[in-house]
């Protein structure tokens, strides 16, 4: 309950989008691609964000370099199963505008991530750069 509460407005946003773009419409290939990705990209997420914990900040800032966990395997989960979800919650409204919404969301994601890795470049040095080195995305 308590990972629900601390993450109400990622997952409301999301649970919205699925009511609008998923039972407003007949159901075909594209709703059963989003569900799948939704179903399995949302608890990764949501797990991403338990792990990283105290270190989790709306302003980029280097509060402790989390390495295990998903993060042992990715650099940035909750960047890349958000994206997944949203893009399986977005995926059957065939609507160019959710589209559209969605790649400016990436953008913004990518730019938040470079801004992350400057500055846990600027208080790790090596150490995080080895990481870096090791683990994709």
């Amino acid at each position: 309950m308590k990972l629900l509460k601390e993450y109400y407005f990622d997952v409301s946003f999301v649970i919205l989008i699925i009511f609008y773009n998923y039972l407003t419409k007949v159901w075909d290939k594209f709703n059963l691609i989003g569900l799948s990705l939704i179903i399995i990209s949302l608890p990764f997420w949501l797990l991403a964000r338990e792990q990283l914990g105290d270190s989790f900040t709306v302003k980029p800032r280097a509060i402790k370099l989390v390495t295990s966990g998903l993060y042992s395997k990715i650099r940035n989960p909750i960047y890349l199963f958000s994206s997944l979800t949203v893009f399986g919650a977005i995926l059957p409204s065939r609507n160019l505008v959710q589209y559209f919404l969605f790649f400016i969301l990436v953008i913004i994601q990518i730019v938040r991530i470079k801004k992350e890795e400057r500055v846990l470049e600027k208080k790790y040095g090596k150490k995080y750069l080895r990481y870096k080195a090791k683990t994709p995305l």
